[in-house]
């Protein structure tokens, strides 16, 4: 569905509004939006230009709720006729939701691009080509399902399904088989903010093992209380949902296992622990692993990607290191008998000048994980780590006051690229070891793909 045109034609109303319906067309556009476009007086002024909920009954029949729905466009043509256009930010396909109370789920199914491919786990057994016979024997049998647990609160699923599509005019027998994760509540319903969340970070998961950007191609929500009944049936119906994710689709890359930063089959004695310790050190990794993914989401590199990458390493060093550099009885001695010595009139402005003082500076937290690794490749590719160091505080400074004195100390071009591609292995290395990897485990991922991921770093030499 993310992957296809947007575009339904149908009638609209506002909940509770049955009586006053609408036609307009729900697509999305070449910048990416969803929009809504209605002819119509379905809207007042006086309502505002923010509204959350807007219902749907589309041609085929189907039922649509729009959620989080913002008025960008309002005109009459000469006939007087209102046309309005709204941005939306969430399309769920399959039942009206009226208020957030509805908006609760127990089960979250998705697929992400290439996640078939990080998993590689396809049932195909065997294949026997008799040419003297003139036959093939193909066997099939789907994998069993993946489970693992999440949380106290979470657990997940891995399933494959497999379709036939059989087309006799074409002369084709074709074995799909689709890959998808299935994450589902252990008590409570899950809030839909809450179920973009879970989407967004088991993604971003992903796309760290591949080094390179993946997406929704589909999301399926399941609420109990919401089932067929037509058929007089108990189970959930499947609620389509469509939305913009928050960084952009780009065209992948790496379509095979070994291109990969680590697959599924690298990790798959400790894929339980690592993806419980991922969530596990979620409220802190979070808002870190946040800056990093805009390097895997950007065609084109910039010094905000460096300064991202800067940001993140800082953070990463706050959170899981130290953010002191005297112990706190230590400092405040020193800062009483600092602002003692000066004048009545001037310590209030002086305790502010030295509020952050006792915190590490960047050169400080990236000697902390640069020296204090154990990892081969990591000193393979800063030989010269104190240089190294240098040049990033320098660089960072620059861009991010662009003084002029800082200048012809900041790295520009290529090498601001190579140093931020550096940077960006010292913080997944950090992240990992986090997360249940090993050190052997992450020296030998990255030697690996020495030549298929880092190749410029070595190019050079």
């Amino acid at each position: 569905m993310f992957e296809k045109e947007l575009e339904f034609k149908g009638n609209w109303h506002l909940p509770g509004h049955e009586k006053f319906q609408f036609f307009g067309e729900l697509s999305r556009k070449k910048n990416g939006h969803i929009e809504l476009e209605i002819i119509g007086n379905l809207w007042k002024n006086e309502w505002g230009d923010e509204i959350g909920f807007i219902f749907g009954a589309m041609e085929n029949g189907e039922l649509i709720t729009l959620y989080k729905c913002y008025k960008i466009n309002h005109t009459r043509d000469l006939k007087t006729t209102q046309i309005l256009k709204f941005r939306v930010l969430y399309v769920l396909f399959g039942a009206y939701f009226k208020d957030e109370k509805e908006l609760k789920f127990e089960r979250i199914r998705f697929q992400l691009n290439n996640f078939h491919t990080w998993i590689n786990n396809f049932g195909l057994k065997n294949i026997n080509h008799d040419l003297k016979n003139r036959s093939i024997d193909v066997s099939y049998s789907a994998p069993d399902s993946i489970e693992f647990d999440i949380s106290d609160h979470l657990s997940g699923k891995i399933d494959f399904k497999y379709s036939i599509p059989f087309s006799a005019s074409d002369h084709k027998f074709i074995v799909e088989q689709e890959t998808t994760i299935n994450l589902s509540s252990k008590k409570d319903k899950i809030s839909f903010t809450q179920c973009i969340h879970e989407i967004t970070y088991f993604q971003h998961f992903i796309t760290l093992a591949m080094f390179e950007g993946t997406y929704p191609l589909s999301v399926t929500l399941n609420n109990s209380d919401y089932h067929d009944k037509t058929k007089d049936s108990k189970k959930p119906i499947d609620i389509g949902l469509f939305f913009i994710p928050a960084f952009n689709y780009i065209e992948a890359r790496n379509n095979f296992p070994w291109d990969y930063l680590f697959s599924f089959k690298d990790i798959k004695e400790e894929f339980s622990i690592v993806i419980k310790n991922w969530y596990r050190h979620r409220e802190q990794l979070e808002s870190i692993i946040f800056l990093l993914m805009d390097s895997y989401y950007q065609e084109t590199f910039n010094e905000n990607n460096f300064l991202n990458i800067s940001q993140a390493i800082e953070s990463f060093h706050r959170r899981f290191i130290n953010n002191r550099v005297l112990s706190k009885e230590d400092y405040e001695k020193k800062i009483s008998e600092i602002v003692e010595n000066v004048p009545l009139i001037h310590q209030d402005w002086l305790k502010e000048k030295l509020h952050f003082s006792n915190s590490p500076t960047l050169k400080d937290r990236l000697e902390d994980l640069i020296n204090n690794n154990k990892i081969n490749f990591i000193e393979e590719i800063i030989p010269d780590k104190p240089k190294f160091i240098k040049k990033v505080r320098d660089t960072r400074n620059y861009y991010t006051h662009y003084s002029t004195e800082l200048k012809r100390k900041a790295l520009f071009g290529n090498d601001l690229f190579f140093a931020a591609m550096k940077l960006k292995i010292v913080l997944i290395s950090h992240v990992l070891l986090k997360i249940g990897f090993s050190i052997e485990m992450i020296d030998s991922l990255l030697s690996k793909k020495k030549y298929r991921l880092f190749f410029g770093l070595f190019s050079k030499k």
